[in-house]
């Protein structure tokens, strides 16, 4: 049986004592930095607010592209529908082909699924070129600074907030004119609504809410100057 015997301060048995106390402190703070209790829990604390942060980025992302996919394809399924015509009124009962609030009226459809009754519009509008000039070096055949006609659409007859503004330039951004050319141009706008929980970053992020598309296409068979 070991007996702890006390002594005095020369005595090099309390030295002995006192490396033995420091020796376990040592072991129980090795075992603890060894030990991997609560690991888990660290790590799912980390990890998973990222997780939901990629997965829910992945899916506004996606939601975003789709929407500037089927905006894109609608502006050019309305513009080329719109150019096929021979003539076209203005006003009627909206369903016949040669109508021109009849592409006003199919924009929900081409939008879908889209909520294109509460955040959407459509600008339609007509565009030709100078008439050539004679003379020594007369100027270039370009487009006429405004549209001949223009007649705009509002999903649901009211759309999400204001009406936008027709964002065409015939100085830039126009295919090029030649003489008699007339050019129809249909414009989309979209206001994008982000999931609830990731908008505030969607803000802070800088992404457009208000999404725009337009399409060009010259009249097949018609100037389309005018709306009868």
């Amino acid at each position: 049986m070991k007996t702890t015997m006390l002594s005095s301060p020369d005595d090099p048995r309390p030295h002995t004592l006192r490396r033995g106390g420091r020796s376990s402190a040592l072991s129980r703070l090795r075992r603890l930095w060894r030990s991997e209790k609560g690991v888990a829990g660290i790590e799912a604390a980390l990890v998973i607010p990222l997780m939901v942060f990629i997965i829910v980025g992945t899916l506004e992302l996606y939601q975003y592209f789709r929407a500037a996919s089927i905006l894109d394809r609608a502006a050019f399924t309305l513009a080329d529908g719109v150019a096929m015509q021979r003539e076209l009124f203005d006003g009627g009962t909206c369903n016949k082909s040669d109508n021109i609030c009849t592409y006003g009226a199919i924009a929900q459809d081409l939008l879908t699924p889209l909520n294109f009754s509460a955040n959407g519009w459509v600008i339609i509008s007509a565009y030709a070129a100078t008439e050539p000039q004679s003379g020594w070096n007369p100027p270039p055949v370009r487009w006429e600074n405004g549209p001949e006609w223009t007649r705009d659409y509002s999903g649901g007859g009211g759309g999400g907030g204001s009406a936008p503004a027709s964002l065409l330039d015939p100085s830039s951004g126009f295919p090029p004119a030649n003489d008699g050319d007339t050019l129809i141009a249909v414009e989309i706008f979209y206001d994008f609504v982000p999931f609830a929980m990731s908008a505030a970053f969607w803000e802070t992020l800088g992404g457009p809410r208000r999404m725009y598309s337009r399409a060009f296409y010259r009249p097949r068979f018609a100037e389309l100057r005018e709306l009868s």
